[in-house]
């Protein structure tokens, strides 16, 4: 599977445009893996250090991630994947803010977002929830 480096974090704390991002133990690959059952918005895992991998199994399978936003600025989430995936960006109310298909790389995702201080989540699927995606990459910069 290619994959495209958005952005690495080695430090405990990175500062992007307003934004800070907190590291936390991060795999070899430089993503680590979600932890399963993800699957519902109360159980989402940590994106705060700012990029993890997963994979959408069974079919249906949805994968719930949050990240907290300490200033204004704008963000960019993107999935890199040999699948198609589909994000959708909600606020700490759970109301859409966002969604996107394939505006990334091949069948990847992006969203590019201006964004003030708070709590927010990311939900990862399948396009047409009808296969899996045996492996993907989620970064938010």
């Amino acid at each position: 599977m290619a994959k495209r480096l958005l952005v690495l974090v080695m430090a405990a704390t990175v500062s992007l445009m307003g934004v800070v991002v907190v590291a936390d133990t991060m795999e070899q690959s430089g993503c680590s893996w979600e932890q399963e059952s993800n699957n519902d918005v109360t159980v989402a895992d940590s994106l705060d250090s700012g990029c993890r991998q997963g994979s959408i199994s069974p079919v249906g399978d949805a994968d719930w991630y949050y990240f907290n936003v300490s200033g204004t600025g704008s963000i960019h989430i993107e999935t890199t994947t040999s699948g198609d995936t589909e994000i959708y960006l909600y606020n700490s109310s759970l109301s859409l803010l966002a969604s996107d298909d394939d505006s990334g790389v091949g069948y990847g995702s992006l969203i590019v977002r201006s964004l003030g201080p708070g709590t927010y989540f990311v939900q990862v699927v399948e396009h047409g929830y009808d296969s899996t995606v045996s492996a993907y990459e989620l970064r938010v910069r």
